[in-house]
């Protein structure tokens, strides 16, 4: 059975990215930063420091929204941890992103403001 997840839970763009590349298979998170930043999503997703996505990554696991589906050691690397999407992370993703289209969020962000007032 899997866990009750509210999606009470504060969402963010780098939590949903999470999730969403999570859903194409089991991935360590080095992978995963690789990943997002190779299909330009640093243009839309803070993904500049790292500490950031294995915050984030132990919140996701934290919530059973991730789990753990191997550890996998190679001469080259150190020790990595690879991570899988949950049913209820499937979910919550889901409700997201229907959350996130059907009610945009009134966001006002610096650089545009900036920008107004440069004569």
């Amino acid at each position: 059975m899997c866990p009750v997840v509210s999606t009470d839970r504060r969402r963010s763009p780098l939590a949903f990215a999470i999730l969403s590349t999570l859903e194409i298979g089991p991935l360590h998170p080095y992978a995963i930063q690789r990943l997002l930043t190779v299909w330009g999503k640093g243009e839309v997703i803070n993904l500049g420091q790292r500490a950031t996505l294995y915050r984030t990554i132990k919140q996701l696991h934290d919530a059973g929204l991730i789990e753990i589906a191997a550890t996998e050691r190679d001469q080259r690397f150190p020790e990595r941890t690879i991570y899988r999407v949950t049913e209820a992370g499937q979910q919550t993703r889901r409700e997201w992103l229907n959350q996130a289209l059907s009610t945009p969020a009134d966001e006002f962000p610096l650089f545009p403001a900036a920008l107004s007032f440069t004569m």
